[in-house]
C-alpha cells in the first residue's frame, strides 16, 4: 500500500489529491507502526528483540518523522517545533528504523496527552562521550534546585545560529547543513521530546514502561494507543547501549529524554543524484533487473519503482527456481542479468537457496556478481546474516542488501545509487 501511494505521489496528479495521498501514506506508516510494536513485544519475550547499527544519513530519519508527526500536531489544533544541533554528524552509526520507531513513540505519547500547548523535540550531538552518564542528562527539567535552567537552555537555542529550526510548515533539511565528520568519532545522540501536557505524578514514571502501562486518569486517554509504544522504546534504547528518563510536573507537562551512544562516520559517499538526473544517466542502460517475488502485487509495485528510476525490468519470477532459469536465460542471450530484487519465503526454492545458485552460476560463467537485494519483511538478527555477506562454505557472495519489507522507494533507489555510483556492474565478464 505504502509503495503504491509513493508512486502515485510521483505522478502529475490535483494538489487535493496529492494532498489526499500524502495523508494517506501517513495513515499507512502510523498503521505498520503500530503492527511493528505489537510484534516487536513478542520478540522481547522470547529474547530476539535486534537492533542493527549501519552507517545512516540521519537527517532523512529526522525528515520523515517530523513530516509525519507534524500532521498529527496540527490535527489537534497544537504548536510544534523540531531543534537539530548543526554539529550533529551527517552520517551515524544507527539502525535508523529503530531510531524512527523510537522517535514515533517518544512523540506520539506527548501528543495524546497534550490537549493544548506545544510539543518539542530537540536532537543533540554530545561529542567525545564514549558512554551515557548522568552529566549526559543535564539540564534536569522541573529541577527544584536550579529551576528554570533547562527552560532557559531550550529557549537560547532558538536565537542559535547553530540550530537547525523546524515548525508546522516546514520539514525538507539542507542535508548540507549537517557536520561532514574527518575521522570516526564517538558521540552521544541525545534526543529531547517535551509536551505542556497534564504530566504524571513521580511514583507513576515508572507505570510508563510497563507493558500496557496506562497511566492516564482520563479514561478517554487510556482508549487511545496500545500501551506498548514507551514499553518497546525502553527496551530498544537499552539494547542500543543507551538510557531513557522522564522527568514530569503535574499541570505544567512531561519531559523525556534518551542519550543513545554511537559513532559518527566520515563520508566518503559523492554527491547524491535526483531520480530524474540518475534516469537520465547514458550508464542506466547497463542495469538489467529481475524481481523475484510469489506475490503478484509485490511485482507490480517493485517493477513499477524500478522503471521510475530507469531501470529496465527484463525477468521476473515467482520462485527461486524460475529465477534461476531467467538468469540462465540472460546469460544465453548475452545479456546477464546485474540487479536482483529477491523474496525469501516463496515455493518450491526459496531465496537463501536461488541466490547461492546464481552466484555459483556467476562464477561459472565468470561473471561480475550482481547486486542483489533481498526484500522481505523477516529480519532478525539471525536471518539477515543468513541472507548477507560470505558464505564461508563456497567462499562466494550472498546477498548484497537486506530491505525490510515494505520496501520504500527511497531506500531502494539509494542502494542502486550507491552501488552504481562505486563500481560497474556485470556488462562484462571478468577473471575470478
Amino acid at each position: 500500500m505504502i509503495g503504491s501511494v509513493q508512486l502515485s505521489l510521483l505522478e502529475h496528479i490535483p494538489q487535493k489529491v496529492q494532498d489526499l495521498l500524502h495523508n494517506s501514506e501517513i495513515c499507512g506508516e502510523l498503521l505498520l507502526h503500530l503492527v511493528n510494536n505489537i510484534l516487536d513485544t513478542g520478540k522481547v519475550e522470547i529474547g530476539e528483540l535486534e537492533v542493527n547499527p549501519t552507517p545512516k544519513v540521519v537527517s532523512e530519519t529526522l525528515e520523515k518523522v517530523w513530516s509525519i508527526c507534524a500532521q498529527l500536531i496540527k490535527s489537534k489544533n497544537l504548536n510544534g517545533q523540531m531543534r537539530i544541533q548543526t554539529k550533529l554528524p551527517r552520517l551515524l552509526k544507527i539502525d535508523s528504523y529503530r531510531l524512527m520507531q523510537i522517535l514515533m513513540n517518544m512523540i506520539g505519547n506527548s501528543i495524546k496527552f497534550t490537549d493544548s500547548g506545544s510539543i518539542g523535540i530537540n536532537i543533540d550531538w554530545l561529542e567525545g562521550e564514549a558512554q551515557v552518564t548522568n552529566e549526559s542528562f543535564e539540564p534536569v527539567p522541573f529541577d527544584e534546585i536550579e529551576e528554570g535552567v533547562f527552560e532557559k537552555r531550550m529557549s537560547t537555542d532558538l536565537l542559535s545560529k547553530n540550530i537547525l529550526f523546524f515548525d508546522l510548515k516546514s520539514s525538507k533539511m539542507k542535508k548540507e547543513s549537517f557536520a561532514d565528520i574527518d575521522d570516526t568519532e564517538k558521540g552521544v545522540l541525545k534526543i529531547i521530546v517535551s509536551d505542556t501536557g497534564s504530566g504524571i505524578s513521580q511514583d507513576k514514571i515508572p507505570l510508563l514502561f510497563s507493558k500496557f502501562g496506562q497511566v492516564s486518569n482520563d479514561p478517554t486517554k487510556r482508549k487511545m494507543g496500545t500501551g506498548l509504544g514507551l514499553f518497546i522504546t525502553k527496551q530498544l534504547v537499552e539494547k542500543m547501549g543507551g538510557e531513557i528518563r522522564v522527568f514530569s510536573k503535574e499541570k505544567k507537562g512531561t519531559v523525556m529524554i534518551i542519550c543513545i551512544p554511537t559513532e559518527s562516520v566520515k563520508d566518503t559517499a559523492q554527491k547524491a543524484l535526483t531520480i530524474e538526473a540518475f534516469t537520465n544517466l547514458a550508464e542506466t542502460k547497463l542495469l538489467q533487473a529481475m524481481i523475484v517475488d510469489d506475490a503478484q502485487f509485490n511485482q507490480v509495485v517493485l517493477k513499477s519503482i524500478l522503471a521510475k528510476i530507469g531501470v529496465q525490468v527484463r525477468a521476473v519470477a515467482s520462485n527461486g527456481r524460475e529465477s534461476i532459469e531467467k538468469f540462465i536465460s540472460s546469460i544465453a542471450q548475452g545479456q546477464p542479468i546485474n540487479l536482483i530484487t529477491m523474496d525469501i519465503e516463496m515455493p518450491v526454492m526459496n531465496g537463501k537457496e536461488a541466490v547461492e545458485k546464481i552466484r555459483k552460476l556467476e562464477m561459472k560463467h565468470r561473471l561480475k556478481p550482481c547486486l542483489t537485494i533481498i526484500v522481505s519483511a523477516n529480519c532478525s538478527e539471525s536471518e539477515i546474516a543468513e541472507c548477507t555477506g560470505i558464505d564461508h562454505k563456497t567462499g562466494l557472495m550472498k546477498a548484497n542488501y537486506f530491505l525490510k519489507k515494505p520496501a520504500s522507494m527511497n531506500d531502494l533507489f539509494g542502494i542502486i545509487q550507491s552501488q552504481f555510483l562505486s563500481s560497474s556492474l556485470n556488462s562484462t565478464k571478468c577473471e575470478i
